[in-house]
């Protein structure tokens, strides 16, 4: 397997994060958009009379992560962390 040039291997490369993102979103949507089926699916696999109600909330963990790296990258803040 070729090695990647733009990537030192210490984590997850920015195309690695890109796909896994769109993937989430694309997930997020299709749940969405198919809870009907899911809740018919779990009430027949768990055989109850009243299936509950799905709810889907967006995950924003990413986007807390990508603001909370920005914070961090701020002088002011590293300056106050090397205190």
């Amino acid at each position: 397997m070729a090695k990647n040039r733009f990537h030192d291997g210490a984590g997850p490369s920015q195309r690695q994060l890109r796909v896994g993102e769109l993937i989430r979103r694309t997930l997020s949507e299709v749940l969405a958009r198919n809870k009907a089926e899911l809740r018919r699916l779990v009430a027949k696999k768990l055989t109850l009379k009243f299936s509950p109600e799905l709810r889907f909330r967006l995950d924003e963990t990413f986007d807390r992560m990508d603001d909370t790296r920005r914070m961090f990258d701020q002088a002011a803040v590293r300056r106050d962390l090397d205190q």
